[in-house]
């Protein structure tokens, strides 16, 4: 079965996405921050997905081959080391 994004209209709608919010009549979009590898398939399907929900995201790449994954700042924001990071607001 393939599934049909289009199918669902709730699923597009602000009400079921959890990174909109309504400030007054305004709706905003807490930013996303991805931290991932352009060759890793993990990271693409994140990717991917943010780009299905239309959600707002900065891409930060991570080169997991030259040891970015273990400095000290990364591990403390993901201890296991891997990509892809999803960091919400």
């Amino acid at each position: 079965m393939q599934f049909d994004y289009f199918q669902f209209p709730a699923l597009a709608a602000c009400d079921a996405r959890p990174h909109c919010y309504w400030i007054g009549d305004v709706k905003h979009h807490s930013m996303y921050k991805l931290y991932s590898m352009q060759r890793s398939g993990n990271s693409y399907k994140v990717r991917l997905a943010l780009a299905l929900l239309d959600a707002p995201y900065k891409a930060i790449e991570v080169d997991i081959l030259h040891g970015e994954s273990r400095t000290p700042e990364f591990l403390a924001k993901n201890p296991s080391g891997q990509v892809p990071l999803l960091e919400v607001e």
